[in-house]
């Protein structure tokens, strides 16, 4: 009987907190209760679930809701390193975003109180598979067999397109945009690759190129019918899907989506006459050179040439609106002195009357 009753009342003790016991002999009784605070429950944290998203193909990432239910926790909770702070609700879901997709299996998620290291909770998860689309990345060059021509003389450009990605691209589409001083004579393609007169254009309809294929090349002959400098540029303007490095058809010419290639042809000036080179705007630190010697004051994107300074005129200048690095002219501006016709033609023959007088 003794043994029972002891039982029942060890088990009343361990919910009634603060209760004291007194022994006597082969009885216990309770006296009043202690006066203490009760103790408040420690911190708890559990992980109800984590629910995964979706792969967004734009960016190949995820997130994840994780559900957490805390019990007397101060601060913060920090899960896989992102901090947050917790509303009072006891239950809420926090997400983590920017995740990358890659198939990973066994993922962990480790919820902690800041304030608490010891209290802490952990689950894991399988990521999605990766969903980004193929990486493209083509390329384009251009060159022409002659740096210098006179007018009449043939040029010869080559393009060359590089599939540089590994993935095969599709819808591919290049624009030559031939020089105002460079007449059009043919192409090496002349199914894929059409003149336009409208536009003094080249475009070469390449379509699919697939990633193992060889780099394509494209020649397109010309004459030259003017003096200057013949600047002529092509680039990638169409494709499906997005390029690693470059935007078709944005006229950027840091990209590599764009090739330029260029022919000088001397200009002649005659006595009395300047020519006006003009330099793209937009550019710092300009430096004008003849034959190669810096030009002393000539640090602006403008420069007269005279005729009693015939020679081998470039530039350089940084590219600071863009990425800072130095930029020069692609070849020459070239001045002769010419010889040139007089302001008058021969002098003319007038007629006079011859009179003889006695």
């Amino acid at each position: 009987m003794f043994k029972k009753k002891l039982a029942l009342l060890c088990c009343a003790l361990i919910v009634s907190v603060g209760l004291q016991l007194q022994a006597s002999n082969n009885s216990i009784s309770l006296n009043k209760p202690i006066a203490s605070a009760i103790t408040a429950p420690a911190c708890v944290v559990q992980i109800e679930s984590i629910t995964v998203s979706a792969c967004d193909a734009a960016t190949n990432t995820y997130s994840i809701d994780v559900s957490v239910t805390y019990l007397t926790v101060s601060g913060n909770l920090d899960i896989n390193g992102t901090i947050f702070t917790p509303s009072g609700a006891n239950n809420e879901i926090f997400t983590l975003t920017g995740l990358i997709a890659d198939g990973s299996t066994g993922n962990t998620v480790l919820v902690t109180s800041v304030d608490d290291v010891d209290c802490w909770a952990q689950d894991v998860y399988d990521a999605p598979a990766a969903c980004a689309a193929p990486s493209i990345d083509l390329a384009l060059a251009k060159t022409v067999d002659v740096a210098a021509a006179a007018i009449g003389d043939p040029l010869v450009y080559t393009l060359t397109l590089t599939n540089e990605g590994g993935t095969d691209a599709t819808g591919v589409v290049v624009t030559d945009m031939l020089p105002a001083g460079v007449d059009f004579d043919s192409t090496s393609d002349a199914v894929n690759a059409v003149y336009d007169s409208g536009s003094h254009t080249v475009v070469w309809t390449v379509g699919g190129f697939l990633a193992a294929d060889s780099p394509l090349t494209l020649t397109i002959s010309g004459t030259v019918n003017a003096e200057g400098v013949h600047y002529n540029q092509a680039e990638i303007t169409a494709m499906d899907g997005t390029d690693d490095d470059s935007t078709p058809g944005n006229g950027n010419i840091l990209e590599d989506d764009m090739g330029n290639a260029c022919t000088s042809t001397p200009v002649e000036l005659c006595e009395g006459q300047t020519l006006d080179l003009q330099a793209p705007t937009g550019l710092a630190n300009y430096q004008w050179y003849l034959d190669g010697t810096a030009i002393d004051g000539a640090t602006t994107e403008n420069y007269t040439v005279d005729y009693a300074a015939p020679g081998s005129y470039t530039f350089t200048a940084d590219t600071a609106a863009t990425d800072g690095c130095p930029a020069s002219l692609c070849c020459p501006v070239v001045v002769q002195q010419g010889v040139c016709a007089p302001d008058c033609p021969a002098p003319h023959c007038i007629p006079m009357t011859i009179t003889k007088t006695n």
